[in-house]
């Protein structure tokens, strides 16, 4: 029988309440005993270091060996730093590994489940002892327990994490002290941008892209100038439609039919799908009365790729589009 979670809150708060009476009855109790604990203490604080983060300033351990993240965007960051949580709270849309990821899905699997990244497990959380826990403002509501359990940061995200997916990125590495591990990924990054930007040449400067996401259980969406994909764009010099090239927070541009011929008027259109569900939808769209309207149907430039991987967030999927870009911009005999 699933346990309700103010039931599991509650209990929280007894095992911390139970476990800090214990504490004091001891030290008042045993003078010596006091001493220890407060050498102990003191030792602590010489083995972690302070940082700031959305709800304040915590000390967290130097190097931390059990993380605990909060959203799969702080998971998957901390996965490109080469660190493996060993829990995570994800939102649990449409619980697929991304295809950039399928060879490491073995070892995902091996992250425990902490719920979701709205509501998640604190009783999970405690039973796991992570030694730091770390996630976006939208967990603020409990950061309280979180607090109690293990140091806890929050970075100041508070949207998806597509649009803010540099800083989050920034944040995570500052708090696993893995800022050279994330200056390689970046140096590897922008080494492979320049190699596409070399292989593209100046064929698609007069062209430009839209990215149209279809989904099958939330309204439709335009990717902005600020989103995910959108970066990568601006750091190859692809240029984003007119209706596009604007920053929107989320990252999001919601699109109706009715007005997808203003929307995707690109010389090349991707659009991004998850599962065969997503593909219904989209061949409702090429079946409608605007889709042959559309300046890259009519020029035979519409590709269909991954929105786990186009709507990522990290720079593992990064690497995956510019693959793609590859794929369908520069070997053109494979282009469908």
């Amino acid at each position: 029988m699933i346990k309700p979670q103010w039931l599991r809150n509650y209990r929280v708060i007894i095992l911390f309440l139970l476990a800090s009476l214990m504490t004091f009855v001891i030290s008042a109790c045993n003078t010596q005993s006091s001493k220890v604990s407060i050498q102990s203490n003191d030792l602590s604080q010489t083995e972690c270091r302070t940082i700031e983060h959305a709800m304040g300033e915590t000390c967290i351990p130097i190097v931390p060996q059990r993380l605990a993240t909060l959203s799969e965007f702080t998971l998957h960051h901390a996965l490109v730093l080469g660190v493996n949580p060993i829990g995570n709270a994800d939102h649990g849309w449409r619980d697929a590994v991304p295809g950039y990821l399928i060879d490491r899905k073995s070892e995902i699997e091996k992250i425990e489940d902490l719920g979701t990244d709205k509501q998640p497990d604190l009783e999970k959380i405690l039973e796991l002892k992570p030694d730091l826990i770390m996630g976006p403002l939208w967990n603020r509501e409990v950061y309280p327990l979180l607090s109690q359990i293990a140091p806890t940061v929050m970075d100041r995200l508070e949207s998806t994490g597509n649009d803010g997916w540099r800083e989050h990125f920034s944040f995570v590495a500052e708090a696993l002290g893995k800022e050279e591990a994330a200056q390689q990924a970046w140096d590897s990054y922008y080494q492979r941008i320049e190699e596409l930007k070399l292989a593209l040449g100046n064929q698609y400067n007069d062209q430009t892209v839209s990215i149209m996401t279809v989904a099958y259980d939330f309204e439709n969406n335009a990717s902005s100038k600020d989103s995910f994909i959108g970066s990568i764009f601006d750091d190859i010099g692809l240029q984003l439609t007119e209706s596009q090239n604007v920053n929107k927070r989320g990252g999001w541009l919601p699109f109706s039919t009715e007005n997808i011929v203003d929307f995707f008027d690109g010389d090349i259109l991707f659009a991004t799908i998850i599962d065969d569900a997503d593909r219904r939808k989209f061949e409702e769209l090429q079946s409608g009365p605007f889709w042959n309207k559309l300046k890259a149907v009519q020029k035979g430039n519409v590709y269909v790729v991954d929105s786990l991987t186009w709507q990522g967030g990290n720079l593992l999927a990064a690497n995956a589009v510019i693959d793609d870009l590859y794929e369908y911009l520069v070997n053109e005999d494979r282009r469908t």
